[in-house]
């Protein structure tokens, strides 16, 4: 065996209460001015209140992204819900904050400084007066600054999720072009862990903080478009290029399709709902549901939290096999199943289940391999109607 003892878990594509989890602790990196004396730029700080960020000197008259985007966290998540803050320069790419080799300023600042309790995070920008969006890489949709921030943020997520501090991650859809909207499939990318949000109510502002505080405030297995848990409450939606929702209904397929998450209304129904839970990956992939990584990520840190106990301890064999023996599989299996069960429930479907291969050769590895599996919800994401009229009258 080589390296240090640890554990290590492996996430697989299998579809086709120990200590109280941090699943919905948020993130959030926005653009910004900060008041002298309060917060400097770049500067992590915890919320738990709209109120606490008026108190840090934010009025919406000189800083309408951030100050729009904690308040839509906190109208949705609820006050006490708990937000790890940065606020940054706009002239500050998004390729600069999502990338995992920036020193200084970035969003890797900010997970630092939560020390691993961020699960969900966004990182929205309005771009300063002057700046051009380019497209040089003829594909379109968002720019091209926006594009290569999305593989560098999947990047800098599987840093965090190898460290078991697991999080996914919405990014604005800057730039995008309701007239390029066949460009750019998000679906041909391999960034299972990044949601590129385009859902607006102001031409060059996206609402990410709306829809970072509604996955603070549902349930892991949750899709945000549930209908059921209500609209979104705003009077308006458009897409970054301010081109008003219904205006291209027609489109709205298409832009779906590949891969982007925005808002609609339906008819019959008030206000306006997100439409999905869409990642930049493709529909094969377990992970192309936001909701789907956040389930996979909670399981992870409960067995994380419970096998770590059992790091380095002594473990009885059989003396004739050398197999490990019956009562500390049993023990290990048992304590697994319950901590998931017990933080899981309403979450996945059914009850989790550990195995333990008790003929591993394990005095020659000192490595104990488990294998962990749990059936997730499924999501009605389509409902297929018969309807017809019948003729009841029927001869003697």
């Amino acid at each position: 065996m080589s390296g240090l003892p640890g554990i290590d878990i492996t996430i697989k594509n299998g579809l086709g209460r120990v200590n109280e989890t941090a699943d919905a602790v948020a993130g959030m990196v926005v653009s910004g001015v900060v008041t002298t004396g309060y917060l400097t730029l770049g500067e992590a700080v915890r919320l738990f209140s709209f109120q606490a960020f008026l108190d840090l000197g934010f009025i919406a008259a000189n800083n309408a992204i951030a100050y729009s985007d904690v308040k839509a966290f906190y109208d949705m998540a609820g006050e006490g819900a708990e937000l790890w803050l940065m606020v940054v320069s706009d002239a500050t790419l998004l390729t600069a904050l999502c990338d995992k080799d920036t020193v200084g300023i970035s969003a890797k600042k900010l997970l630092d400084a939560a020390a691993g309790r961020i699960r969900i995070l966004s990182i929205n920008r309005k771009a300063p007066v002057g700046y051009v969006s380019l497209y040089a890489t003829g594909l379109g949709g968002v720019d091209d600054d926006c594009f290569a921030a999305i593989t560098k943020l999947e990047a800098l997520r599987l840093v965090y999720a190898a460290a078991y501090k697991p999080f996914r991650a919405i990014i604005c859809g800057q730039g995008f072009r309701t007239t390029t909207i066949g460009a750019l499939d998000l679906k041909t990318m391999v960034n299972k862990g990044v949601q590129v949000a385009l859902g607006s109510s102001a031409a060059g502002v996206v609402l990410c903080g709306l829809l970072l505080g509604r996955y603070a405030a549902i349930p892991v297995q949750r899709n945000p478009a549930r209908v059921k848990d209500g609209n979104i409450g705003i009077s308006a939606a458009c897409f970054p290029d301010g081109v008003a929702v219904n205006a291209v209904e027609a489109s709205w397929n298409a832009i779906h399709d590949k891969g982007y998450l925005f808002i609609r209304n339906y008819y019959g129904k008030a206000g306006f709902f997100f439409t999905d839970d869409p990642t930049c990956t493709a529909n094969a992939n377990d992970y192309c549901s936001f909701a789907r990584g956040r389930v996979i990520d909670k399981a992870l840190c409960i067995a994380y939290t419970t096998l770590i106990e059992e790091l380095n301890d002594d473990i009885e064999v059989d003396q004739d096999n050398g197999y490990i023996s019956a009562g500390i599989i049993a023990s290990w299996k048992s304590n697994v199943e319950n901590a998931l069960q017990q933080n899981m429930t309403g979450e996945i479907s059914g009850s989790p289940e550990c195995y333990i291969n008790p003929k591993q050769n394990f005095l020659s590895a000192d490595k104990v391999a488990v294998s962990i599996n749990i059936v997730p919800k499924g999501y009605s994401k389509k409902i297929d109607i018969t309807l017809g009229l019948v003729n009841p009258f029927k001869t003697a």
